[in-house]
């Protein structure tokens, strides 16, 4: 079998037929399709069953709830293709993703092959920031010309620079190689494919990157994303950041400095986010805390030529123990659009 296709299903009865139907209509027939019912509480086990009474290509597990990591990795040990693509269960994909995947692997053998997405929105669709230029990436091509920005460029500050998406589902992996690198811990719920997809790229022997929109990613389905910040996100991206340090900190000196950003972006992130989702006492409370009991920037080297001027002296009150002025110019920035504005201005300078 050359491919295994794994759809983790967790409530997106709304979405889910037309996610199905797009995979059960690719032009390359070698497939099979692993749905992963998560103890979806809505009518997904019915539909996934379904699909697999009418297919024999479509084999359905139902499982006990566990979360995103465990479904992925349930998919994986129970799939039988050389290759590995994942599809979110709100998603769709189009009908020559296979056949143009296959394209680049009769031709190079890659670990993993590399497309583009696009997102669905509202208002239409828009291109997905986070690919690499068209072409074929031997190892020696990967440490000269991806590894150096691989984590700067999933936030897309330098300019210039290549970029690799943190997303699992604008990529498919060589089964061997997945297996050694999925994400083990359950208890990341956030970003959890972040950190096996620069764990993969990185211990790839070659990839092949196409130039071909594939994907689209919906962002339509708000049951999808978080709309209240919690402290639960504050512990995620500590595990996240502990588990990058883990199993990439300390092979590459570019990597290391890429993991200080990293960390010191994402908590510039989240500060955003809990200050905009909660009362000023309650934001400066929480704040204070997470940073005193989590340790969110120690160890992290902050540097002017990775920030501009502005983002390091916010970075510089954070680990001064300004809470209540950084919640402020948190909400500030939030609310009042021509100082939004003036610091995206200040941003691309």
């Amino acid at each position: 079998m050359r491919f295994s296709i794994i759809v983790p299903v967790y409530n997106t009865e709304k979405y889910l037929q037309a996610c199905v139907a797009s995979i059960l209509e690719q032009t390359f027939p070698e497939f099979e399709l692993l749905l992963i019912d998560d103890a979806s509480p809505d009518r997904c086990p019915e539909i996934c069953d379904s699909f697999a009474r009418s297919d024999a290509r479509v084999r359905v597990i139902h499982k006990a709830h566990e979360g995103l990591v465990a479904a992925r990795r349930t998919g994986v040990e129970n799939s039988s293709g050389e290759y590995i693509c994942y599809v979110d269960s709100d998603d769709r994909i189009e009908p020559q993703l296979l056949e143009t995947v296959e394209r680049a692997i009769s031709k190079y053998n890659p670990d993993m092959v590399l497309f583009r997405a696009e997102q669905l929105l509202e208002d239409g669709h828009a291109s997905l920031d986070g690919f690499l230029p068209a072409g074929y990436y031997d190892k020696a091509r990967l440490r000269a010309e991806v590894y150096p920005h691989m984590l700067y460029n999933a936030y897309r500050i330098r300019r210039g620079a290549l970029c690799v998406s943190p997303f699992c589902w604008d990529k498919v992996f060589r089964r061997e190689l997945l297996c050694k690198h999925l994400c083990q811990d359950a208890q990341i719920t956030i970003a959890e494919d972040m950190v096996f997809v620069y764990e993969c790229l990185y211990y790839a022997n070659d990839a092949y990157a196409c130039s071909e929109i594939l994907y689209e990613y919906n962002r339509c389905n708000a049951n999808s994303m978080t709309t209240l910040h919690t402290d639960v996100d504050f512990a995620n991206s500590r595990r996240v950041l502990d588990y990058l340090r883990t199993n990439l900190g300390g092979l590459d000196g570019d990597l290391d400095t890429q993991l200080d950003f990293f960390q010191a972006q994402n908590v510039l992130h989240n500060v955003l986010l809990l200050s905009t989702s909660h009362s000023f006492s309650k934001a400066c409370r929480t704040l204070k805390r997470v940073m005193q009991e989590m340790h969110l920037l120690d160890g992290a080297r902050i540097s002017r030529e990775d920030f501009p001027l502005l983002r390091c002296a916010y970075l510089a009150l954070l680990k001064g123990g300004c809470y209540t002025l950084c919640v402020l110019i948190a909400k500030i920035y939030a609310r009042i659009k021509p100082i939004k504005i003036f610091f995206s201005q200040l941003r691309a300078n």
